[in-house]
This record gives structure tokens, C-alpha cells and sequence, in this order.
């Protein structure tokens, strides 16, 4: 269970009745620039979706895409925007259930979720990641770096935040700086981006 003040589905639910900050109608440029490279494997998760974006554009390229959420009403938004792809789902589920999918990914999506843990739950959540990923799955993490001096709102991500996290069984394959989009900010935030591989045993 992640403990960080402010990441509470109350809080999240109620910044979906309005615009929430990091709602910014389009994927961000990390993805996009990443993927036109390269197609991510399917089948892909993304964890902590929103209300849909990544999901719907990585679908969009022809990946089998899972895009999950702990609010329902972020979920119920993406359903309200998804097209009409097969190949393409949404689902309210808890992060730290994700066994409970029963499923295997070659791909995970990381969008701003790594940064509003704690320390404990960073730690729960690279070993449920290690778990759900198949061998040599990746892991593409967008988060930002900048503590903002407001409470209860993300913890920065550095390049050692990442590398401390991602240690024995994994290998880490980019790092480094990248802009994030928000609403309240024209030019974004800095970020921190990562693709990270599970390692064969």
C-alpha cells in the first residue's frame, strides 16, 4: 500500500471532475518520439492510464493494450474516448493487485505512476513489475524530477532514483532527461525517462 501524502483515490477522483494537471489530451513526447522508432511488444499495460491517452495512441499503432487505473472515474473517461479497437481495453484495478490479471506483458507503460510512491512502495513495485513482465519485457517510466513546492504533490524522480530501484534483475537500457507536459505549466516540467529490460534468468 503506498503511503505518500496526497495519492489517496479521493484526491484523484476529484481532480478528474475537473481538468487534472497531467490530463493533457495527448500522449507525451517521450512516448511518441520513442515508439516512432521502435514499436513497443505486445501485449502492453499501462499502469495508472488515466483517462486514456497513451493507451488509445499505442493501440492506435497496433498493440494489444491494457490500460489500468485505480479511479473509476478516470477509467469511465477513457472509455468515453476510446475508439473502437479490438485491440484495445480499460480496467479499474489497483496496481499492487497486478497478479490478479493472471497475465504476463512484454511491455509496461509507466507514465508519471513511479513518482507518487514512497519508498516502500517503489520497492513493492519493481518486484510486482519483475513479476508481470515476461523475459526481456520492457519498461518505459516518464516521470518528472522536480519536487514542486506545494504539498502532497509528486516526489522527483533522478537518474539515481532509477538506478537504485532497478538493480539485480533488470538492465537498464536508456536514461535520462525529458519534459513533461502539464496544464498549469506552457512549457512543462523536467522529467526523467527510462527504459528498463527484465533480465533472463
Amino acid at each position: 500500500m503506498n503511503n505518500q501524502p496526497g495519492m489517496s483515490i479521493n484526491r484523484f477522483e476529484e481532480e478528474y471532475e475537473g481538468q487534472a494537471p497531467w490530463d493533457v489530451g495527448k500522449p507525451q513526447k517521450y512516448f511518441v518520439d520513442t515508439f516512432a522508432d521502435s514499436l513497443p511488444q505486445s501485449p502492453v499495460l499501462d499502469i495508472g492510464c488515466g483517462t486514456g491517452d497513451l493507451s488509445i495512441f499505442v493501440a492506435q499503432l497496433g498493440c494489444q493494450v491494457l490500460g489500468v487505473d485505480f479511479s473509476p472515474k478516470a477509467i469511465d473517461l477513457a472509455q468515453q474516448k476510446m475508439p473502437e479497437l479490438s485491440n484495445l481495453s480499460f480496467k479499474v484495478h489497483d496496481v499492487f493487485n497486478l497478479k490478479d490479471l493472471g497475465e504476463q506483458f512484454a511491455t509496461v507503460l509507466d507514465c508519471c505512476f513511479f513518482h507518487m510512491l514512497d519508498d516502500k512502495s517503489r520497492k513493492n513495485y519493481v518486484s510486482i513489475l519483475h513479476d508481470i513482465l515476461e523475459p526481456k519485457g520492457r519498461l518505459y517510466m516518464l516521470n518528472l524530477s522536480v519536487d514542486l513546492p506545494i504539498p502532497n504533490v509528486p516526489r522527483g524522480v533522478k537518474e539515481d532514483d532509477i538506478t537504485n530501484a532497478f538493480g539485480e534483475g533488470w538492465s537498464i537500457i536508456s536514461l535520462g532527461s525529458q519534459n513533461v507536459d502539464l496544464t498549469f505549466v506552457k512549457q512543462g516540467l523536467p522529467g526523467t525517462y527510462a527504459c528498463i529490460e527484465k533480465n533472463v534468468k
